[in-house]
């Protein structure tokens, strides 16, 4: 199983992940069709290509009208949580895409074609519920990527759903120091960021990648920083704090961070 990021961050997220036959896209918001279209062709793909795309939450740059235009249009199966099929109705009834074909998880495993998807929990504030995903393809769940981009805070209960993967992508939204210094952005917003079910900053991220190698009998081979602040982080920033920390506990993989406006590579676990 092999995915990319292929934008990642507040103005839109989108993720392709590929196994055998099986291409999925995680998310799909902040971009335009063309938008979509063209990160698509970055990755020699199409949207005629994808068997389905599975959404984490309802904010608008992970769901957005342009994407279920584009998936009426091309009869793309969408799934979401249950608790947000209601959000999604009135979203496809508010931009008149009724004719999409809406699936519903929970908590459960559940297979698209050769890809398994694990749902889980976690805390963030959009409307209903937001899922983080463990996926790995079918008969092979050795080789799996856990995959949260927003959530707020790292509990303990996470664990379990990020132990001896391959990879992992996580979220590393802010420098705290950037964020609360920042006199452009007003309080309520710096509050909600910060918040537990706002956004992970480099801290955080750092201190939950350590717990998950402790716990791990062995480590990720890959490691993708994910959902960056455009005003209060960096990629160095990010890469140099979190690196610093994973490197006193002997990680010796790979540490890369996805970007706002272009791709990583892919990455093959």
């Amino acid at each position: 199983m092999k995915l990319c990021l292929m934008r990642s961050g507040s103005s839109g997220n989108c993720t392709l992940v590929r196994h055998n036959d099986t291409t999925i896209l995680l998310d799909a918001g902040g971009l335009s069709q063309i938008g979509f279209q063209s990160a698509l062709e970055e990755v020699n793909s199409t949207v005629t290509e994808l068997d389905a795309a599975v959404i984490s939450h309802t904010h608008s740059d992970h769901l957005n009208q342009a994407a279920l235009s584009l998936f009426r249009k091309h009869t793309v199966p969408l799934w979401v949580h249950r608790e947000n099929l209601d959000v999604v109705q009135d979203m496809l009834k508010k931009y008149h895409c009724k004719g999409v074909v809406v699936h519903c998880f929970s908590n459960e495993a559940f297979s698209i074609k050769d890809i398994t998807v694990l749902p889980f929990h976690v805390n963030h504030d959009a409307r209903e519920t937001t899922s983080g995903f463990k996926m790995w393809g079918v008969g092979d769940p050795y080789r799996c990527v856990s995959y949260a981009t927003d959530l707020g805070c790292f509990p303990d209960e996470l664990l379990d759903y990020f132990v001896d993967s391959t990879g992992i992508v996580l979220e590393a939204n802010h420098d705290v120091d950037l964020l609360w210094n920042n006199p452009a952005r007003p309080f309520f917003h710096k509050k909600r960021v910060a918040s537990d079910t706002g956004h992970l900053s480099n801290a955080q991220a750092a201190e939950a990648l350590v717990k998950i190698l402790r716990a791990s009998s062995a480590q990720p081979r890959h490691i993708v920083l994910s959902h960056l602040s455009k005003d209060h982080n960096s990629p160095a920033m990010a890469l140099r704090h979190i690196g610093r920390e994973l490197e006193k506990c002997g990680f010796t993989g790979n540490l890369t961070n996805a970007f706002r406006e272009k791709k990583t590579a892919f990455i093959e676990v």
